[in-house]
């Protein structure tokens, strides 16, 4: 079974964004391709705009520092509070939007569970950054949150004096308690989420982090025409002797506070814990058969380094020699990292490297087996195509039955789970065994997606 089969519901839904996004962008700059770029690239706004306005906040008058920037300086401080502002709420719907697109795709599990648990690591960070960003503009939004959020830390038994009874006054919000803001706000964003994010990407060898120019030209003017129509300004001053009336709420990321007012505390609790825990075990409930890792052959080994040069997934390393052969190093293969896509075997000359569900001598027995029974019409070429399973539907393509595509007949297909795993020992079998022609084939959705058309 492919893998497309497996998850087909899916990977139909995705698939079908995908040709929509290909009509209205073009493959090569349909975003849908490139959200975990785009997240990457909104970091960096976020910490460029950040950074401008840390310079004039201040901790002991929050208010007046933030409308001074908004207001006094609006050519320049209040489009960077504005795109600061539309670039957060848009990181949050990107990762949001990138992790239902990987959930769907199934890519959350097995050797992938690693970057969906550091992803949803970086969401709750990110929501926890921007709450403590609106806390800091002291309006009387900022006033609902540190009223709400108070009295949700009085449910955690942590604290000697109950939370809320800091924000009775305005005499009780000392000057310490914005410094600490400040400082959880600048920590939490420049080592938490920046942290996160390097070791999101950590078992990847070749991360993609930057979009195409023309996207990333998009996303900023976008944004700055956003910021010049519905700039970003603060409320009424915040004002500890009276309630807010109608502040407004950002969804992105103060979803939760509502939430507190329509369910029971206890209720909130269960359900939001639940909720969370459920998204960090998702990838080790769900069953799924993962398939073997890759084998190594050792006394076919030499030590070339060429299979740790070209894995994906950092997934072998190279250690000294152990069995006494006069090459310098051996290959080892970490299985909790093996994606399976076989572009080792691909990179091996030497055949050391082999994938149990599909050897060397498998894949001989398929292309002896297609060329013999291959049909030949008015005397056309017989041709084999290696093709890529995860870039297509097989349904679609290929005739189950005499395993040749369905549109061209004389063209016998052998898929493999990466089009990087075909070797050029599988190209000179195909051709000693009577192929005329051999091609490769692998639907390259956008530069930089798969790295088995490189192979």
């Amino acid at each position: 079974m492919t893998d497309y089969e497996s998850l087909s519901i899916g990977r139909r839904i995705v698939y079908a964004a995908d040709r929509l996004g290909d009509r209205i962008f073009s493959p090569r700059y349909n975003p849908f391709y490139w959200l975990g770029t785009i997240c990457f690239f909104l970091l960096i706004l976020i910490t460029v705009t950040g950074i401008y306005l840390f310079i004039f906040y201040r901790t002991d008058s929050p208010y007046e520092t933030v409308q001074s920037i908004t207001t006094g300086q609006w050519y320049i401080g209040g489009i960077m509070r504005s795109i600061h502002r539309y670039a957060s709420d848009g990181l949050i719907l990107f990762i949001i939007i990138h992790m239902m697109r990987e959930f769907l795709l199934g890519r959350y599990l097995h050797w992938r569970k690693f970057s969906w648990i550091t992803g949803l690591l970086i969401l709750m960070a990110s929501i926890v950054v921007g709450v403590i960003g609106y806390w800091m503009v002291w309006d009387e939004r900022a006033q609902l949150i540190a009223t709400m959020t108070s009295s949700l830390l009085d449910d955690i038994p942590l604290f000697i004096e109950p939370p809320p009874i800091s924000f009775l006054s305005n005499a009780a919000i000392a000057k310490m308690v914005f410094f600490v803001l400040f400082l959880m706000h600048l920590g939490s964003s420049f080592i938490g989420i920046s942290a996160l994010a390097a070791i999101h990407i950590s078992r990847s060898a070749r991360p993609s982090v930057k979009p195409p120019r023309i996207i990333g030209i998009v996303i900023l003017v976008s944004l700055l025409l956003l910021s010049l129509i519905i700039p970003a300004t603060s409320g009424p001053p915040a004002d500890m002797g009276r309630l807010p009336v109608n502040a407004s709420i950002d969804w992105f990321y103060l979803f939760i506070f509502p939430l507190t007012s329509l369910l029971p505390r206890s209720a909130f609790w269960i359900t939001s814990s639940a909720a969370v825990l459920f998204l960090f075990i998702l990838p080790f409930i769900t069953r799924s058969k993962r398939p073997a890792a890759a084998k190594i052959i050792q006394e076919n080994c030499v030590g070339c380094e060429q299979c740790n040069k070209d894995c994906p997934y950092e997934a072998i390393r190279m250690i000294p020699r152990t069995d006494g052969r006069y090459y310098l190093f051996e290959a080892v293969v970490m299985n909790n990292r093996c994606a399976s896509c076989g572009i080792c075997v691909g990179s091996c000359n030497s055949r050391a490297m082999e994938m149990p569900y599909k050897t060397m001598d498998q894949i001989k027995k398929e292309i002896s087996e297609l060329i013999n029974s291959g049909r030949r019409q008015n005397g056309s070429p017989r041709i084999l195509g290696f093709v890529c399973e995860k870039g297509i539907r097989p349904d679609e393509f290929i005739d189950a039955n005499t395993r040749t595509l369905k549109e061209m007949p004389d063209v016998s297909v052998i898929t493999f789970p990466c089009s990087g795993m075909v070797n050029h020992a599988m190209i000179e079998y195909a051709l000693e065994s009577g192929a005329d022609g051999v091609f490769i084939a692998k639907i390259i959705r956008r530069e930089g997606a798969c790295f088995g058309s490189k192979w």
